[in-house]
C-alpha cells in the first residue's frame, strides 16, 4: 500500500482523494490536516509515502512546509496540488523541495497515477541553487538574451513538458515521439545547456524570462 498524507484548508482536495482512493487497492489515506503547522507534527510520525499539498492555499507558507519536510531526518516526496496549471509557480515548489504536482482539473487516473509515481522520488534542486543555476546556464550562452536560444523547436516544445511535470512516456505521448527518442532529446537538452538532471531543466523552462 502508499500512504497519503493530504494537507489542505477545506473539504475539495481531501475529499476528492478519498473517493478516487477508494476506487484503488494500493493507495490509502493515512492522515490529514487543514494547515501546514497541524500537519508537520503527524507527517514526522505517520512517515507517509507522498504528501500531497494545495498549492493554491497560502503559497508562502506551502513552499517553506516543503523546504522543512524535505530538509528533515525522514523526508518524504511532496506533490503539490493546483487547480489550473502554472508553470512559475510549479517551478517555485520544485525550487522548495516538491517532487512534482498534480492538477486538479486532470482525470482521476491521471491524478492517481502521478501520486504513485511520486512514491519514493526526491527532488534534485536545492532552494540556494536557483541563482546558480541561471549564472551558469546564462555564462555558457553569454552571447544570447535567451538562455534556451541554442534549443531547436522540438527541444523547446520538451522544455515545456518537462516544465509541466511530464515524464519521457508522457511526453513521447505528446508529441507521437517514443520514449527512447525523447531521452535522448532530454539528454541534448542538458548537454546543451550545461545542466546534470531534468530538475534542472524543468525548473529552468519554468523560471525563464523569456517564453519558450
Amino acid at each position: 500500500m502508499i500512504s497519503v498524507y493530504v494537507v489542505d484548508a477545506s473539504e475539495l482536495l481531501r475529499r476528492g482523494l478519498r473517493d478516487a482512493f477508494a476506487e484503488t487497492s494500493d493507495l490509502v489515506i493515512t492522515g490529514e490536516a487543514a494547515t501546514t503547522v497541524d500537519a508537520l507534527a503527524e507527517v514526522h510520525r505517520l512517515a507517509p509515502d507522498v504528501i500531497v499539498i494545495d498549492l493554491d492555499d497560502n503559497a508562502a507558507e506551502v513552499l517553506r512546509f516543503c523546504e522543512i519536510i524535505t530538509s528533515g531526518a525522514r523526508p518524504a516526496p511532496i506533490l503539490v496540488a493546483l487547480r489550473t496549471p502554472d508553470r512559475v509557480r510549479i517551478g517555485e515548489a520544485m525550487l522548495a523541495g516538491a517532487s512534482g504536482h498534480i492538477v486538479l482539473t486532470d482525470r482521476v487516473d491521471v491524478i492517481v497515477d502521478r501520486i504513485r509515481d511520486a512514491r519514493g522520488t526526491m527532488p534534485t534542486l536545492g532552494t540556494d541553487l536557483v541563482g546558480e543555476l541561471f549564472a551558469r546556464v546564462r555564462s555558457g550562452h553569454a552571447r544570447h538574451r535567451d538562455p534556451l536560444a541554442d534549443l531547436t523547436a522540438r527541444e523547446r516544445e520538451i522544455m515545456t513538458l518537462l516544465a509541466d511535470g511530464l515524464d519521457n512516456r508522457r511526453i513521447g505521448d505528446a508529441l507521437h515521439l517514443s520514449p527512447k527518442t525523447v531521452k535522448n532529446y532530454v539528454s541534448a537538452i542538458l548537454r546543451k545547456l550545461g545542466l546534470t538532471s531534468r530538475t534542472e531543466a524543468a525548473v529552468l523552462a519554468a523560471r525563464a524570462d523569456t517564453s519558450i
